[in-house]
């Protein structure tokens, strides 16, 4: 199973219905360099530095077909990337996170020293000023990043295990009902949550989603797929998948 981040950004906006305008064409997707997996830098308040690097993708910018920036907000539905079995869910900083686990691989692999270089100081990565998002042409664009929507590559060596590998997507900053529990099985576009309201947060960081995508070692339960496994992970027994290389 190779999954396309174009697809899934172009579900993400149908699913929401979000403005395509009268063409029916893809929408842009926006980012600033500390929304990619890697980077150190901040995209929001003071633009700093992260106190690790980024786990994942966060999405919530893009440009109507009237040429403005628009921002997810709380009320936005997030689809399943692929259909699978819902293996935890659990609190993260902002909301909850959904951690869902599918059958096959992810995309052909490539080696950690591929990904896109991020300067840690200005927070620019691939040419892109921390304070000027951009967009891009098609279903989604980071200005450079390599994003083809031609599958997904790994960042990291492989998982030793007891057991069998798993392969997991994981959504985080939303809010759930308790209807989504371990054990539940979802379909390609069942809808997990809704992004989380973070306007009384004292970050000023905007509502967003955090979507991470990985291999862990097979023999780690279910209830441990949480951010104290994800926030640092051990490259023996976690790898994760860079969304934009091709």
């Amino acid at each position: 199973m190779t999954f396309h981040l174009n697809d899934y950004l172009y579900d993400l906006a149908r699913c929401n219905g979000l403005d395509t305008g009268n063409t029916g064409d893809a929408l842009e997707w926006c980012f600033y360099p500390g929304m990619l997996l890697g980077s150190r830098a901040k995209w929001w308040a003071d633009f700093g530095v992260r106190h690790a690097a980024h786990e994942g993708l966060d999405i919530c910018m893009y440009r109507t077909s009237g040429g403005k920036i628009a921002w997810l907000s709380p009320s936005t539905r997030i689809p399943a990337m692929e259909r699978g079995i819902v293996v935890n869910v659990c609190k993260d900083f902002l909301g909850h996170t959904v951690v869902v686990q599918h059958h096959g691989r992810f995309g052909s692999g490539r080696a950690a020293s591929e990904r896109p270089d991020t300067d840690t100081d200005s927070g620019s990565s691939s040419g892109i000023g921390p304070k000027n998002g951009t967009c891009g042409s098609g279903k989604c664009s980071s200005s450079g990043t390599g994003c083809t929507g031609s599958g997904i590559s790994n960042l990291g060596g492989s998982c030793s295990s007891s057991g069998t590998k798993r392969f997991i997507s994981v959504y985080s900053h939303l809010s759930v009902n308790g209807t989504l529990v371990r054990g539940t099985a979802v379909e390609k576009n069942d809808i997990l949550g809704r992004i989380a309201d973070t306007s009384e947060r004292k970050s000023g960081i905007p509502c967003h989603l955090h979507l991470s995508i990985m291999e862990v070692a097979g023999d780690i339960a279910g209830e441990q797929l949480n951010w104290n496994l994800f926030g640092r992970p051990d490259p023996h027994r976690v790898k994760l998948f860079n969304p934009w290389t091709p």
